[in-house]
């Protein structure tokens, strides 16, 4: 087994040296160890640490944490087997010591956050041992959930894949473990803050490695044998409902052919958004109405989306997306209304006034009139619209600009305006269901 696991960096809270407890002794060994440990001078502090280790639960966190450190110190250097063995029975002691102490005072960490760290020894001094290691960061991981250290999220991902190609677990399995972990990850990432850089990044590489080591099992094909197994006797188990649908979305199963309309797939959307009635459950099951060419539903749901969401962005973002529904359901007025209100919430958003002009430009032949001019209008409204979007977004100027010369394309010849004397930079009116008032554009 080849574990890489000094690629993400593991953090212990800062050592408490006040409030000692326990007998003189126990605090005079204690004022041995931490003076020594602190110039890791481990000569002096082992005795110190051994009398600690087997007298004195509670004297202080930097017994657990400065007694830890010393001793990896000590294994790496020590080229002795039987010593280094004994050394990393000791370091296993620690853990199960610090646990103890945890059920006498929180300061020690909770069970769980420990058991996480006698899981990363395990895989470094006793990688073989598979089904401890396995069983130990499950245990740690329901236990710390979002808060678990993301070396230990990609340690319980790795021991479930070497189960699985020991046929001691299956795919099932596997796909259960990524979808746990992929959702303590999301929960974890949605708390940090623009300091928490390292755990940020900590969370996004056990995500990529996560999901690498998953791969195998996470095809549609996999998926959906899951789904197609499963649904009948889980439907009502609402944390299996959310994992498997988010799984399904996240490989964008329904866009396959194969897939498509299938009617567990739209099932279990609707069973996550009625458990978890959220913008993001609404948002897939939207999705999924869109795909199996169920309009009404489609916007319905996105609509769902856009009430539930809070943020302005996302709503925005949603808000966009129902737009797109309604387009495809042929209400053109409804789609642009909603675009509308995307631009009302994020003002600096170019993309609300592209997606306006594509509707008054798709419109051209619709909303054309008798007059080799005004037939025109739906360009010109589009015009309009594409230069909006250039004056409050420069990201979408390009993309706004190509439209705009393809318009230009399409304007009357001067010539056929001039006949009802009208020029560039006239105001007219726009009729059909654009109603509109832009100007005259000829080439």
């Amino acid at each position: 087994m080849n574990l890489s696991l000094n690629t993400l960096y593991a953090q212990d809270e800062p050592v408490e040296e006040t409030e000692q407890t326990g007998t003189e002794e126990c605090k005079k060994e204690f004022q041995i160890f931490t003076d020594n440990a602190k110039i890791k001078d481990y000569q002096f502090a082992l005795p110190a640490f051994r009398f600690l280790i087997n007298n004195c639960l509670t004297p202080g966190t930097g017994l657990y944490i400065r007694g830890e450190s010393m001793l990896q110190d000590l294994i790496k250097k020590e080229s002795d087997e039987a010593v280094k063995k004994g050394l990393i029975d000791t370091l296993f002691l620690l853990y199960d010591k610090r646990m103890q102490a945890s059920k006498q005072d929180v300061k020690y960490g909770t069970e769980g956050y420990i058991l996480g760290k006698k899981v990363k020894a395990l895989a470094l001094y006793d990688k073989n041992n598979v089904e401890e290691i396995y069983a130990l960061s499950k245990q740690s991981l329901e236990l710390e959930k979002e808060n678990t250290d993301a070396q230990v999220m990609y340690l319980h991902m790795i021991y479930t894949a070497f189960l699985r190609k020991s046929n001691k677990k299956d795919c099932g399995d596997v796909i259960d473990a990524y979808n746990l972990i992929n959702d303590y990850i999301d929960a974890g990432l949605e708390k940090l803050t623009d300091a928490d850089s390292i755990k940020l990044n900590n969370f996004q590489l056990a995500q990529n490695k996560v999901s690498d080591l998953a791969g195998p099992c996470l095809t549609c094909e996999n998926l959906m044998e899951v789904l197609q197994r499963d649904f009948s006797v889980k439907s009502s188990d609402s944390e299996w409902i959310r994992k498997t649908s988010a799984a399904l979305d996240r490989k964008s199963c329904a866009k396959k052919p194969e897939y498509a309309g299938n009617a567990n797939l739209i099932a279990i959307m609707e069973k996550n958004a009625e458990f978890y009635p959220n913008s993001t459950a609404y948002l897939r099951l939207g999705r999924m109405y869109t795909i199996s060419k169920e309009e009404a539903k489609a916007v319905a749901a996105f609509k769902k989306a856009v009430d539930l969401e809070e943020d302005p962005m996302k709503k925005a973002a949603f808000l966009m997306v129902q737009a797109s529904a309604q387009r495809e359901a042929g209400s053109l007025s409804g789609a642009r209304q909603a675009a509308r209100m995307a631009a009302e919430l994020r003002p600096n958003w170019g993309e609300p006034y592209i997606f306006i002009g594509d509707l008054y430009a798709s419109s051209g032949n619709a909303c054309g009139t008798d007059d080799k001019c005004t037939s025109f209008g739906a360009y010109w409204a589009a015009a309009d619209q594409y230069i909006k979007a250039k004056s409050v977004d420069a990201s979408v100027s390009d993309k706004a600009q190509k439209r705009l010369n393809n318009m230009a394309g399409s304007y009357p010849l001067k010539s056929d305006c001039f006949f009802i004397e009208m020029k560039d930079g006239d105001s007219v009116n726009v009729g059909c269901w654009i109603q509109t008032t832009t100007t005259v554009r000829t080439r």
